[in-house]
């Protein structure tokens, strides 16, 4: 049986930056509210962009450059230094750079007599020493402590040893992240805590019945657990739930009832359909919840237990992140340590029907992440965009998206269809919103609207 790692949970989260490898791992960073990063060259790079890394196998300064000044991203690296008589030029390289990023140059020592040489600041901006992280891949031969607390960039390996490293050194500011998309593509991989697996497990080998798209629930899987080990470092991981979880919840529903109407065949129906998680320390199931979609687009949550066994590590916090939609829940009005946890979660309760309460956790969206969520729902559900979709577009997007068509040239909303037009090729061919009537921005239910999207309405 493999073993689980708790990892220490550090006292802070740096920027965290997903490299991504393509457009699916771009939407999916957005749903998981990370930023993006890629390493160039790069063709069909969306805006906006947060961290740009050059090709240090075969470095080309001009195309870098180039790619730099039409990006303009938050930070990016430059030449790695791995010999002394390289310095000038790698500053040669930062000076540049820094004309066109906007918070700061990572500079990467691998030799540590260097180090005290590399300034502050160069043309304007900030500096960050870059720091890869041991991998398969890459690693820096310097000890952390040769960088005597100056502001540090991780640069990839597993999350896992960043956070580690985060929580032995307050002076990390960023990190990017590149191994969950790479394991993902070559191995549908997905990034777990389990010993003796590097930190990752295939779908196959956890029981999750999937064929087309393995590569992209894979990666979905890895932001997810990624986002919870920074954000609560449970002692725990999630992944959608399979067939062979049901004796795993029926052990945790004698002790956190089901509603009788959730028999055994309509769970399995719930696991076809990824509606349904678990949390899994080691090769136990240890909680686990059940959601649908309702009517309004919301995530309903029909049930979430967790094994007293494993109460108050924030197993249950963690599945609840995974969902990313706004969400409700109906629980008994006496339930107050759930009253509790919900609150400690964002829920707050809505409504009052006899002896039961409804409570509701409002996601926030920003106008990228609704045009990731009506790509990816696209993708995903095989529905095509209609000319008459357009109406329930045009509300959404009226009250959010204005402005950012400056910087977002095209959408591509059959972009995984060989052969089909993008929705909107230019800024040119966008309908003029301005005259569409919209409900004040606390009235308006983005969740429906895509859910009307989703289901062809």
């Amino acid at each position: 049986m493999s073993t689980l790692v708790q990892y220490p949970r550090p006292s802070y989260i740096p920027e965290l930056y997903f490299t991504i490898t393509g457009e699916y791992t771009r939407l999916i960073s957005l749903r998981y509210d990370f930023n993006i990063g890629v390493r160039f060259p790069c063709p069909n790079v969306v805006p906006p962009l947060g961290f740009a890394d050059q090709n240090w196998r075969n470095p080309n300064r001009r195309v870098y450059m180039r790619a730099l000044k039409v990006h303009n991203p938050d930070i990016a690296t430059v030449l790695d230094l791995e010999r002394p008589e390289q310095f000038d030029e790698v500053m040669d390289w930062a000076e540049e750079a820094a004309r066109y990023v906007k918070k700061a140059v990572i500079i990467i020592p691998k030799i540590t007599s260097v180090i005290d040489r590399i300034p502050d600041e160069i043309g304007g901006k900030k500096v960050y020493l870059g720091y890869s992280v041991p991998s398969n891949f890459c690693t820096t031969a310097i000890p952390l402590n040769e960088f005597k607390g100056r502001p540090l960039h991780l640069l990839g390996g597993n999350p896992l040893m960043q956070i580690k490293i985060c929580a032995a050194t307050p002076n990390v500011q960023t990190t990017d992240v590149n191994m969950t998309s790479k394991m993902a593509d070559t191995l549908c991989s997905y990034l777990t805590s389990n010993l003796g697996t590097q930190g990752f497990v295939t779908l196959s080998e956890t029981g999750i019945p999937f064929a087309a798209n393995a590569h992209i629930r894979a990666f979905e899987l890895s932001c997810a657990n990624t986002y919870i080990a920074w954000h609560y470092s449970p002692p725990c991981y999630v992944r959608y739930a399979s067939p062979k979880d049901l004796e795993d919840f029926r052990e945790i529903d004698y002790w956190v009832p089901r509603d009788p109407s959730l028999t055994d065949d309509v769970i399995r129906k719930y696991i076809r359909e990824h509606l349904a998680w678990s949390a899994v320390q080691g090769n136990k199931v240890v909680g686990y919840y059940v959601s649908d979609r309702a009517s309004n687009g919301y995530t309903r949550i029909l049930h979430l237990a967790i094994h007293p066994d494993h109460r108050r590590r924030y197993i249950g916090s963690s599945l609840l992140s995974t969902i990313r939609y706004t969400s409700e829940i109906t629980i008994p009005s006496s339930n107050s340590i759930m009253q509790v946890f919900l609150e400690a979660n964002g829920y707050r309760r809505v409504s009052q029907n006899g002896e039961m309460a409804t409570w509701k956790r409002k996601m926030e969206y920003s106008p990228q992440r609704i045009i990731a969520e009506i790509q990816l729902r696209t993708f995903f559900d095989k529905h095509t965009l209609t000319v008459s979709d357009k109406g329930q577009l045009s509300i959404l997007t009226s009250k959010s998206l204005n402005g950012i068509y400056e910087t977002v040239d095209w959408m591509d909303a059959n972009m995984y269809k060989e052969g089909s037009p993008p929705l909107w090729q230019s800024n040119d061919d966008i309908p003029d919103f301005g005259d569409v009537s919209v409900a004040p921005d606390d009235e308006l239910e983005y969740d429906a609207l895509l859910h009307q999207l989703e289901e062809g309405k």
